[in-house]
């Protein structure tokens, strides 16, 4: 069958995607990945040959499709965040990610990968460094990590490389596979770590462990020890700064 996945985020949602689509590829489908084009580079480099990336053919925000014209099977993810906003209202806590990805994927009649990590799905070959990468910002000021913090982390690992920038996300990706460890916000490095086998350490605040990484396995999650962490906010909210209390 031709399979097409649509995911239109940052690099952490693909990457929580990718064992499904691999999945897909291991039962025989021909897998395409619909997706922004500043994600297709990496995409190509990670995937190879098994996966097609091509470019969104619509507003990603307004994209409630079930089918697409050409494809037997369409797993739309695009919209995956309104669970955790209606599950929030509803006063529950937000699900696994990857599990909501799972749902939408045996509802296509595909296969669900006997592991929802993407540890070993790229075998980079790049050997492991010293270096100590640090991402402290996220998509959401309240899902950053505060100066105090900050300042802890650095005590710590005084040599570590604060919020680098890179050239493209070829780069980030390979300095990342590279690292010694990645100390991140929720953010796509974390996900880029369990990617490339990099030991991570990731920081929660208005999420936790289980809406994001309970199915990760080469890292520790830190919670916010704000009375309201985790709120399950997919915005946070600026009444309280959960950024700034993980203890020591």
């Amino acid at each position: 069958m031709n399979v097409l996945f649509s995911r239109h985020n940052g690099m952490g949602d693909v990457v929580m995607t990718l064992p499904f689509a691999l999945a897909a590829a291991r039962a025989g489908h021909v897998v395409a990945f619909e997706t922004e084009p500043s994600n297709h580079d990496w995409l190509r480099l990670v995937a190879g040959p098994w996966l097609a990336p091509l470019p969104l053919v619509c507003n990603p925000y307004d994209d409630f499709r079930a089918e697409v014209p050409g494809y037997d099977r369409f797993v739309n993810l695009n919209r995956l965040e309104l669970l955790d906003e209606w599950r929030t209202a509803a006063k529950r806590r937000a699900r696994s990610q990857q599990e909501a990805i799972a749902d939408r994927v045996l509802l296509a009649g595909l296969p669900v990968p006997p592991s929802l990590s993407p540890a070993g799905l790229w075998e980079h070959g790049l050997e492991k460094g010293s270096e100590v990468l640090v991402f402290s910002k996220s998509t959401s000021p309240s899902r950053a990590i505060g100066p105090k913090t900050l300042e802890k982390i650095l005590e710590k690992f005084p040599g570590a490389t604060v919020d680098p920038h890179y050239g493209s996300k070829v780069e980030l990706l390979e300095a990342v596979a590279r690292a010694k460890g990645v100390l991140a916000a929720d953010s796509g490095p974390v996900h880029l770590a369990e990617l490339c086998g990099t030991k991570w350490t990731c920081f929660h605040t208005t999420f936790d462990e289980e809406a994001r990484h309970a199915r990760y396995a080469h890292g520790i999650c830190v919670q916010s020890r704000v009375p309201c962490s985790p709120c399950f906010l997919h915005g946070g909210c600026a009444a309280h700064p959960c950024t700034d209390d993980f203890g020591a």
